[in-house]
């Protein structure tokens, strides 16, 4: 949409005041313009420019709004106008928008501007600028400039202008705009003729500098051009675009959404009737939408090679815009019509045909990977260079269980002991244990440490292992230099820490124990351990009391503050929080103790920008007041807080000062491995409509929070998988994108005015399927092929909810997890003798938990009738 008709505009025919009726003329909305660029692709772009190559961006109706947005985020942001649109009052409004979000707390600021296609002053500006009216252009320029924002006047030089340069010049200085002459591009020794609405000849616009050049006769109205022939002369195509110098990218986006190198090739691709325009027009028809931001992610577009259909031109010069903009014998400057977006993540390429037959309802190709699949993959060739079992995460993460002193560094290997007079001396004992520096020495020799077999049986099937997965991770990828300075003799700080702190909890589910539990505990206490046999036909204890005392795992008795582990920690917490990046509390149930609550009050009184918190949880503790008291300490930390952290530098203010919530984001991990009456059998103690009212509440009533679901995916999780998967796509479709909408919070600061913290739509539920593999007659092996069906079909449905561009299906990476989980089931399942003594123990295990708990195994599990006969 535009006010003006400048003749030698492509939204016109003939260089008539005819617009084209082959334009599609239309608006983007803030809702689409939000669409196409979500939050986590708005923090990689580095620079913006809005443009008119069809029109004139100030016709949005939604402008404002669009580039509130923008300044929401760090980079430059541009917008070109003719300046004779809208209001005074909307330029003032622009014009401190752009101040306000330009200031930084460190001074500088970040380039925001508008410029003023101005070609001339009153009496000549008309004259190319058609139907643009000067004294409109000028007083919503003087509105603008008296906000103190910066502004720029491009001005294109003709034979009827180039006298009032010099007075152009004495305006732009006497209001502090930066004034920029131009030569028009596309008039080379010609001039410019102006037709009327019925093609007849108006006037005629002459060159600036040279008198006497014909000007050209534009193609009528109904003329098809040819397509162009391929050029064969010698020379180069120098792009922009693809800047193989560089990091970054540079884009153009039509209104329509259709991603495109420039421009110069856009001006092609919608109504323009040039012949080398033809040439892109069959370009675009033949790429169909799978460069429309409106289909498919701008990440996914740009990371499957779409764009190198112009690039692979520039060898051949196959391409005629490509040459005649940015070939050898185009000499101008000029500046392009474009986005530049800051994107390292996105290097690799995948040929144009790969991409081409997708359909949008397909199940995504597996080398269509999502970006934590692509990190992952990455962090394999990190790890591969370093030895064939380095994992980052034996050096960076750490799970310590305060309650009993016992410590591992993902949750997969056995716990092993700290040693309570090193942490005496030396606080971050508490992980950097001698066992822990050993294993560290045997992945960097490429031996793989036995208490690590969960991954090594994973990669011995040809999945991604957690080793991985969790190397890939951004906490992983941070901790390199750390762990290059402790190799394996060496302390770390870990950023990524799982604590216990107490074994309080009011739940005692089938494959727990006393040493996590006290109901658990309560109840062997009464009861006596179970008895199961081992291959022999020997009875074994399990859950003895008596046999975890012996191995040390039964918590501290005394006091906690009397706990050697407990205050070891807290006197290694303030060092230990500087470099956290990801923080999470376990149990036991966290609700029931009031460690947690004091960490909430510390990151409340200490704030870390980097902080990624969670808590896991049974989501029904034995006092409703519990859960409403932790929500409301939540809503503490989304306060936003503006403070100076002497220890870590803010890229985004490049300073040490942040303006930002106490913590970057809480996620809320919830035990669940089933659904309904089968998931409160597994889970005794649960009250799935409870744990189902919870989670709305807290989702209802927090913002910069997130939930996992953790299913420990287990025998009797089996059968309702497909279920379980719709409970999660049901939470989805609640929280979807459009359910979300935008929130924008006040900052209040007496010394400096900020713009309004905004928390935009995002992914609010998540899911994790880690297997059980204890006790063994309660995991997948045990189950007959008759069982893997309810996997087969949940997966099935998940690949038929596969579009998460709302935040509503399923990702690749879960889709993986379950199938990994199939594939393990398969390759090791139990046979012979050792199939028939775990599904004997089984039976007999849920036999003795009916009796204790007053449940009904086979008529909560029908589907293991024939297994149980």
């Amino acid at each position: 949409m535009c006010n003006a008709a400048c003749p030698g505009c492509r939204r016109f025919t003939g260089n008539s005041p005819n617009v084209n009726p082959q334009l599609i003329q239309r608006s983007v909305s803030i809702e689409e313009f939000k669409k196409w660029f979500p939050h986590d692709l708005m923090l990689k772009i580095n620079s913006w420019l809005f443009c008119g190559t069809y029109g004139d961006p100030m016709a949005a109706p939604d402008i404002y709004e669009i580039l509130q947005y923008t300044c929401q985020y760090s980079g430059s942001v541009q917008l070109n106008t003719n300046g004779g649109l809208r209001s005074e009052k909307l330029y003032k409004r622009i014009g401190e928008l752009f101040v306000n979000s330009s200031n930084q707390l460190d001074g500088t600021t970040s380039y925001r501007a508008i410029t003023f296609s101005i070609d001339g002053l009153a009496d000549t500006n008309h004259i190319y600028r058609r139907n643009v009216v000067w004294d409109k252009v000028w007083a919503n320029l003087m509105a603008y400039t008296k906000t103190n924002a910066r502004a720029q006047w491009d001005f294109l030089k003709f034979k009827h202008n180039i006298h009032q340069i010099d007075e152009a010049k004495v305006l732009a200085n006497r209001h502090n705009i930066s004034l920029v002459l131009k030569n028009p591009f596309g008039l080379d020794k010609m001039s410019m003729p102006a037709y009327n609405k019925d093609m007849t000849l108006d006037y005629v616009i002459e060159h600036a500098t040279d008198n006497g050049y014909p000007a050209y006769t534009p193609s009528p109205i109904n003329w098809i051009a040819p397509l162009p022939k391929k050029i064969e002369e010698e020379g180069i195509i120098t792009c922009d675009s693809k800047n193989q110098t560089t990091e970054e990218t540079l884009i153009y986006i039509n209104s329509l959404g259709y991603v495109l190198p420039c421009c110069f090739v856009a001006v092609g691709t919608n109504g323009s009737d040039f012949d080398w325009s033809r040439q892109t027009q069959k370009i675009q028809a033949d790429m169909g939408e799978i460069n429309n931001v409106d289909k498919y992610p701008l990440t996914e577009i740009l990371d499957n090679g779409v764009l190198e259909v112009w690039s692979n031109s520039w060898k051949d010069k196959s391409i005629n815009v490509c040459w005649n903009t940015c070939g050898k014998n185009s000499s101008k400057k000029r500046q392009m019509d474009t986005l530049w977006v800051a994107n390292p993540l996105l290097t690799s390429s995948k040929k144009l045909d790969e991409f081409n037959n997708r359909i949008p309802d397909d199940v995504r190709k597996e080398n269509q990977m999502s970006e934590y699949n692509k990190n992952a993959d990455e962090a394999r060739k990190q790890l591969g260079y370093i030895s064939s079992s380095m994992c980052y995460a034996k050096w960076a993460q750490t799970s310590l269980h305060l309650t009993n002193g016992k410590t591992n560094s993902c949750y997969h290997p056995p716990l092993h002991s700290m040693n309570v007079e090193q942490i005496k001396q030396n606080f971050s004992a508490l992980h950097n244990t001698d066992q822990k520096k050993l294993e560290r020495k045997m992945m960097l020799n490429g031996e793989k440490p036995p208490g690590c077999q969960y991954c090594w049986k994973i990669e011995e099937v040809g999945g991604r292992s957690d080793r991985i997965y969790r190397s890939g991770e951004s906490w992983a990828q941070n901790s390199k230099k750390d762990i290059v300075l402790a190799m394996d003799t060496g302390d770390i700080s870990p950023r990524y820490v799982e604590v216990n702190f107490n074994q309080a909890c009011n739940f005692k589910c089938m494959y727990c124990s006393p040493h996590l539990s006290t109901t658990w505990e309560d109840e062997v206490k009464k009861h006596g351990p179970y008895k199961i046999e081992d291959i022999k036909g020997k009875v074994e204890l399990h859950n003895s009391i008596e046999y975890l005392e012996r191995d040390g795992l039964m918590p501290f008795k005394g006091k906690q503050e009397d706990n050697p582990y407990l205050d070891a920690f807290w006197k290694w917490w303030p060092s230990l929080y500087k470099k956290l990046e990801v923080f999470r509390i376990t149990g036991g149930e966290p609700l029931m103790d009031v460690n947690t609550f004091r960490v909430l009050d510390y990151m409340y009184e200490n704030p870390n920008a980097w902080l990624e918190f969670s808590i896991t949880t049974n989501m029904c503790p034995p006092k409703q007041e519990l859960m409403d008291k932790f929500i409301e300490k939540l809503k503490l930390l989304e306060r936003i807080q503006i403070w100076e952290d002497k220890s870590r530098h803010n890229p985004g203010s490049g300073n040490n000062w942040y303006v930002n919530m106490a913590i970057k984001h809480f996620s809320l991990f919830i035990s669940l491995d089933s659904v309904g009456e089968q998931a409160e059998y597994i889970r005794s103690g649960l009250n799935y409509g409870q744990l189902q009212s919870n989670v709305l509440n807290f989702l209802d009533n927090t913002d910069n929070t997130a939930v996992t679901f953790i299913n420990t995916y287990n025998a009797l999780s089996v059968p309702k998988t497909t279920e379980f998967m719709k409970y999660i796509l049901s939470l989805r479709t609640r929280y979807s994108q459009s359910n979300q909408g935008t929130k924008s919070i006040s900052i209040y600061d007496p010394h400096t005015k900020h713009p309004d913290h905004i928390i935009h739509p995002r992914q609010r539920i998540w899911l994790d399927i880690p297997l059980l593999r204890n006790p063994e007659w309660q995991n997948i092996q045990l189950l007959p092929e008759s069982f893997d069906h309810y996997i087969e079909e949940a997966i099935a449905f998940m690949k038929e909810n596969v579009d998460t561009s709302s935040f509503v299906g399923f990702y690749d990476f879960e889709i993986a997890k379950l199938e990994r989980n199939l594939a393990m089931l398969r390759e090791n399942r139990y046979a012979g003798d050792v199939a028939k003594m775990h599904r004997s123990n089984m039976r007999d295990f849920f036999a003795q938990y009916d009796d204790r708990k007053g449940t009904d195994f086979n008529k909560t599990f029908p589907e293991f009738r024939d297994i149980n006969k």
